[in-house]
């Protein structure tokens, strides 16, 4: 019993590590349109 909570609080810090990649995707995934959306705001910002 305890190899499979040990084995289960990986498993659940992996999905954590996951989720956040995840989102970090999404968020870089919407980056791109909204600077195809809105040229100018981007260029102002500075690269």
């Amino acid at each position: 019993m305890r190899t499979l909570n040990q084995q289960m609080r990986t498993l659940n810090q992996q999905m954590r590590t996951l989720n956040q990649q995840m989102r970090t995707l999404n968020q870089q995934m919407r980056t791109p349109n909204q600077q195809m959306r809105s040229p100018n705001i981007t260029l102002e910002r500075g690269n």
